[in-house]
């Protein structure tokens, strides 16, 4: 009965202080972004943020973009855009929701965060000061500094082109009222923002700006840096005039509601305020009047505020609601936190100064008891998310947070410097503090040491683990042995970590392996093609009674697929007694990459689960390189969740069968593009010869994306632009690629040589190769057919000289660069020097260079030599030789040899125009003019058509192409006058010079 007492009065105590539960609230933070010419580290902004933060009690933060000041007006909006998105979603602290403050161009940056940022938090408030929204008609006064006499020069040259826009970034938002169709079509930024581009308005811009909780646009009353002011309201000047300027409401993009300004309009949302003052001199008291009240917390999520839920005793959630308000207190102080139990602790019980806080105290002990005696669960359980961050990092910690519980608290700091990001110096200290306070003889300690030396990518650190290994104390312990061979394999030291394991067998006692030790070594064979280690590591896997283990069965089973040996891997597969989802996916993916669909297929079909989309990524792709493009489509169309991967192998695939418009089809059909999908689009279109689309796509991919051209589209899109001869363009691309620092990779800088070559600029690809910090064969290869086309066979044979004076083997590629020059040069004896060298170079002459010394010898009409080659080459001759065989006959006005010869390539290629041409002149030379007659109705009988001349021309980095008798340019009447006008003035010349 006393205990009964005791308890009833203890549990009266918990009911009056359970009156005085305070929960818990979150503040939602907010981030600035400053404004042109500014940085976060300036005494304004920072000031303007702390005040902010002050007034709100959110938690501001200053987001800076490159060095701030610079790259505010050198860098483009989107590229500015982009880093900012990733700074947002790399700050855990705004992943529940933020709000955004931006200042003059800051608030174009806010708004391509909302607009634009896949996989952002989301935004609930937006307070732009002086952001010019609908854009301004002159760029902003920067001053008479070095810098802006550049941007200066930069402004005057022409505002839409594309090195502008790449280089200042006001130009991105820079409207001519009197230039729209400039603006729509060479600004990068602000139509995007704006969707002001018809046919590509994407709904997805607009449905995200339309999700703000409050817009807040405030204007200046005396700004006479945006012209106009009212840009900051989204109103602008009328298109084709500066006489009058609209108000936001009267705008396109407001009636037909373009970006859902309207929608926020008429929901209320957004507030239109004037402040007095200049250009962002706002006032203290606007400040707290206009901006504070949308950085509380209870201005933008109140129903969200709570971060803790009430357990099933609500009886106490009632009673706290019941009487907070007589006690008048504030829900929004926060005295308890969850441990990571989910219990209560104490914050702080030093001691409290009033009655009030008293009674919290008391309140708390009270409740900490009872929920730690009385009870078996906790007054208040974490929320389903939490508890779920909780259960995994208690299933990841488990090991260590035993261990930690034996360990001094020097110990403990010793591993927290060891799991952070050092360098080797530092490293060097730690082991330093290891020795003086004797930690190495902690073995987690020491192989965590050791694990972070081999980390770094400094040899000399790995070896510094590797002799810290070598003297380690306990010499057969297996966790410590797997950490070091496991470091070999990360550095891809994969013969090192067979050395290491045949070592430790053989000379240290007591140390067995486990299965993470195989689990390493079938891996580190699998990427050394080590296929005699990889069976000798089975071997003892089943000396130890692994081989029923089901992930070393399946490690077994990857590194067999990976070797190719798929007889073995379907052996091991066959006796698993358990196979997993991945143990399935390896055997299949394994088949399917080996060429085996046939098997590959069959074990899909019986496959239990087949929700795994990389193996139907793996099957698509199988397919796709047989060129099997009906059963890859079919098992395309299967897929239960097709993703990115899945789209851009089917795309490619019919890219490299020739079906470019399908892959067209396909690519238009995405839901969602990566920048892999565009590289493998554009570079569709330029090996099936299609230049024109793939600028276009290219350009497609500049103005309506946030994507950034990387190595591969660079490499992708230039050969379109050498084929088309589009010289700025190219010199564009070679600009971004030194800018972004590209030019590093040897492929890009050989495919910058091949460019300018092709485009006539040999000059200019001499100077890229010269400056390549590497060379490889590719990049002499280029150089020297990149002066063999352009006539240079001199030059083109010294820098194969030079070549060969580097050690630098020659191959095949570079054989036939050099026959091409001697050829374009007409140089017969250095060919046949160079011809007969390929045995020395251990090459053998394939047909192509057979080809380039036939056409070689005939034109220099050493026909006899030509045909005596022919005849004893080892491959049958084909089109391409006999009709440069065909050629010789024809300078020689052979006629007899001309007609055998044709005869044979009628057979071999009916429909080739040139080889019925060349005879055909060679009757006319000779006035044979039935036999020219016959030559005619021969070609339309076996269908050989004349191809259309064609010429192309740049003009302000656009390709243009004219072909001969088409009358379906756009601008084909003025054209038509043009020349007109130009043949009247030719004919009339001779006439004025003769008065």
């Amino acid at each position: 009965m006393a205990f009964l007492s005791q308890s009833t009065t203890f549990l009266t105590i918990i009911f009056f202080f359970t009156f005085i539960l305070i929960p818990t609230t979150q503040a939602v933070p907010f981030i600035v972004l400053h404004g042109i010419s500014d940085k976060c580290s300036n005494q304004g902004v920072t000031q303007f943020t702390e005040l902010l933060s002050s007034w709100s009690n959110s938690q501001g933060y200053c987001v800076e973009i490159g060095d701030g000041s610079w790259d505010s007006w050198t860098m483009p909006l989107l590229e500015q855009t982009s880093i900012a998105c990733e700074k947002v979603k790399n700050l855990s602290e705004l992943s529940e929701g933020y709000n955004i403050v931006g200042l003059s161009q800051g608030s174009l940056i806010g708004r391509g965060i909302v607009e634009f940022c896949d996989g952002g938090p989301p935004v609930k408030n937006f307070v732009s000061l002086a952001g010019p929204h609908a854009g301004i008609a002159a760029i902003p006064f920067c001053g008479s500094a070095l810098i802006c006499l550049l941007l200066d020069s930069l402004i005057k040259s022409a505002i839409y082109s594309n090195y502008v826009q790449e280089h200042l970034a006001p130009s991105g938002y820079l409207k001519i009222p009197t230039d729209i169709a400039g603006y729509i079509e060479g600004c990068r930024f602000l139509p995007k923002l704006n969707n002001e581009i018809k046919g590509m308005r994407n709904s997805t811009y607009k449905e995200r700006f339309a999700s703000l909780q409050n817009l807040v646009l405030i204007m200046f009353e005396d700004d006479t840096v945006l012209i106009p002011k009212e840009t900051s309201w989204f109103g602008y000047f009328p298109d084709g005039t500066f006489d009058s300027i609209l108000p936001a409401q009267e705008t396109k993009l407001y009636k037909e509601d373009w970006i859902g300004l309207k929608t926020l309009d008429e929901a209320g949302k957004v507030k239109f305020i004037n402040v007095s003052g200049g250009h962002l001199q706002i006032s203290e008291s606007d400040m707290k009047k206009y901006i504070a009240p949308y950085l509380e917390d209870q201005a933008s999520a109140p129903a969200e505020q709570t971060v803790i839920e009430w357990s099933t005793n609500g009886w106490l959630s009632r009673l706290w609601f019941l009487f907070k308000d007589p006690i008048d207190l504030n829900e929004d102080q926060p005295f308890v936190r969850t441990s990571t139990t989910g219990r209560w602790k104490l914050e702080s019980c030093k001691y409290y100064d009033s009655w009030y806080h008293r009674m919290n105290a008391m309140y708390l002990v009270v409740v900490f008891l009872f929920s730690q005696v009385f009870m078996e669960q906790p007054f208040f359980t974490p929320s389903a998310q939490r508890a779920k961050e909780e259960r995994q990092s208690q299933m990841r910690d488990q090991e260590q947070q035993h261990l930690h519980s034996l360990w001094r608290p020097i110990e403990r700091k010793c591993m927290y410097l060891l799991r952070q990001k050092n360098i080797k110096n530092t490293l060097l200290q730690i082991h330093a503090f290891m020795l003086h306070h004797s930690l190495e003889t902690n073995l987690y300690i020491f192989t965590q040491f050791m694990t972070a030396c081999a980390s770094l990518s400094s040899l000399s650190a790995f070896n510094h683990a590797r002799r810290l290994f070598d003297v380690r104390p306990r010499r057969n312990d297996t966790f410590i042995c797997n950490a070091m061979i496991k470091a070999h394999l990360r550095v891809n030291q994969f013969t090192q970590s067979f050395a290491l394991y045949r070592d430790l067998r053989r000379d240290e006692e007591g140390f067995v392996p486990n299965k993470f030790t195989f689990l390493t070594l079938t891996k580190s064979c699998a990427l050394n093609m080590a296929i005699w280690e990889g069976l000798q590591i089975h071997n003892h896997v089943i000396k130890n009674g692994f081989c029923l283990d089901l992930y070393v069965s399946t490690a077994l089973l990857d590194m067999y697929a990976k070797l190719g040996i798929m007889g073995s891997a379907r052996k091991v597969f066959e006796e698993m007694p358990v196979r997993s989802l991945v143990s399935w996916t390896v055997i299949i993916c394994g088949y399917a990459k080996s060429g085996d669909l046939e098997k590959a297929k069959k074990l899909l079909d019986e496959m239990p689960e087949k929700e795994d989309s990389v193996l139907y990524n793996a099957m698509i792709d199988g397919y796709a390189k047989l060129g099997d493009m009906d059963s890859a489509r079919s098992l395309f169309n299967q897929m239960p969740d097709r993703n990115v991967i899945s789209w851009t192998s089917m795309i490619n695939g019919y890219c490299n069968s020739g079906d470019v418009a399908s892959a067209r089809f396909l690519f238009d059909s995405m839901p969602e593009k990566n920048l892999v999908s565009w590289n493998a689009m554009i570079g569709g279109y330029c090996k099936n010869k299609q230049p024109h689309e793939a600028l276009k796509l290219f350009h497609e991919m500049q103005s309506s994306t946030l994507f950034e051209p990387d190595k591969v589209t660079i490499v992708s899109i230039l050969p379109a632009i050498a084929d088309l001869g589009a010289f700025n363009l190219g010199e564009w691309v070679h600009h971004f690629v030194r800018r972004k620092k590209l030019d590093k990779a040897t492929y890009v800088c050989s495919a910058l040589v091949t460019m300018y070559a092709k485009c006539g600029e040999i000059n200019k690809a001499r100077k890229v190769f010269d400056e390549m910090p590497e060379k490889e064969i590719a990049s002499w290869n280029a150089l020297i057919n990149g002066y063999a086309v352009n006539g240079c066979a001199k030059e083109a044979l010294e820098v194969f000289l030079e070549m060969l004076n580097e050690r630098v083997m020659p191959d095949d590629v570079t054989m036939i660069s050099v026959l091409s020059a001697c050829n374009h040069g007409g140089l017969v004896e250095e060919g046949k020097r160079w011809f007969k060298a390929m045995a020395e170079f251990g090459l053998t002459p394939k047909i192509e260079h057979y080809g380039c010394m036939a056409d070689l010898l005939g034109r220099a009409r050493c026909v006899e030599e030509a045909e005596k080659l022919i005849k004893s080459m080892p491959y049958e001759a084909n089109g391409i030789i006999l009709t440069s065989l065909l050629f010789a006959y024809w300078s020689l006005n052979n006629v007899k040899r001309a007609e055998r010869l044709l005869n044979k390539l009628v057979h071999l290629e009916p429909a080739n125009r040139g080889s019925y041409v060349i005879l055909r002149n060679l009757y006319a030379t000779e006035k044979r003019w039935e036999d020219v007659e016959e030559i005619r109705r021969l070609m339309r009988r076996n269908g050989a058509k004349n191809e259309a001349g064609c010429s192309v021309i740049e003009v302000g980095s656009m390709v243009l192409e004219f072909v001969s008798g088409d009358r379906l340019h756009p601008k084909w009447e003025l054209i038509q006058s043009v020349l007109q006008q130009l043949l009247m003035h030719m004919r009339g010349q001779p006439d004025k010079e003769g008065a």
